[in-house]
This record gives structure tokens, sequence and C-alpha cells, in this order.
């Protein structure tokens, strides 16, 4: 191996190494990003509800998991049988999810006015529908 080719070696692996710096910056932003808040999980209040000395205007809601589920039960009734087949929610357990979800007690939860509280329970409901082109 000549000097020249050497060097030209090394140089290579030096941008390889730059090159597998940057994307694994990229990833890191790209997951920082998938973190952030996106606008479609901010349900705005059309009642502000006080908690303390805090007045809550708008409620941000992360996904939920199977861990959801088992904590607080299924919030979703399905009624497969009824035609067109309906669904309904479970508002004892919506209720515990939605505390979850937009991460406030349940005593904001339940100072939420009907409309408030419907809206955002229909905003969680589709993370509870089955996939039903799966089955």
């Amino acid at each position: 191996m000549t000097a020249s080719s050497g060097r030209a070696l090394k140089a290579r692996r030096v941008t390889k190494s730059a090159k597998a710096e940057r994307m694994t910056e990229a990833a890191k932003d790209g997951a920082q990003q998938q973190d952030a808040p996106k606008p479609n999980n901010i349900i705005p209040l059309s009642e502000p509800v006080k908690f303390g000395e805090e007045t809550i205007k708008q409620l941000e809601y992360r996904k939920p998991t199977g861990r959801d589920i088992v904590e607080c039960g299924h919030p979703l009734k399905f009624d497969f049988a009824s035609d067109p087949p309906q669904i309904t929610l479970d508002e004892r357990k919506m209720a515990a999810m939605m505390s979850v979800l937009y991460r406030q007690p349940p005593s904001v939860i339940s100072q939420l006015s009907p409309n408030d509280w419907t809206t955002a329970a229909w905003a969680l409901a589709g993370f509870f529908t089955p996939d039903l082109m799966k089955l």
C-alpha cells in the first residue's frame, strides 16, 4: 500500500465515521421531533378549568399503551349484533383514561363542561377501535 492510498483509505474512514455520526444525530433529532407535541393532539377547551391557581385552557394527550388499557379498562363498548354496529363510551373507564392520557388529575377531568368532556373523550376513541382490515 502506498502512502497516498493509505491517506485515501483513512480519509474514507473519517468520511464514513462523520456520515455515521450525522445519521445518528439525525435519528436523535427525528426521535425528539416524534416526541414533540403535534397540533392535532391538543384539544382547546371552550370553557377553561381552574386547578389551584392554574387555568387550563387546553388538553394535550399522548398515545395510549396496552398498559393504559390494563390499568384503566377498555373505554369503549362494542355491540356488533346491532345493525349497524354500535360503539359507545364507558364513561368511568374513559374518564380514568382521559386523566392518564391528558396527564391531568381526575378533578380536572370532572370539571370539564359536557361539550369539552365529550370532545376530549371522542378525540381518544379512535385509539381503542379495532382495525377490522386486520381481522
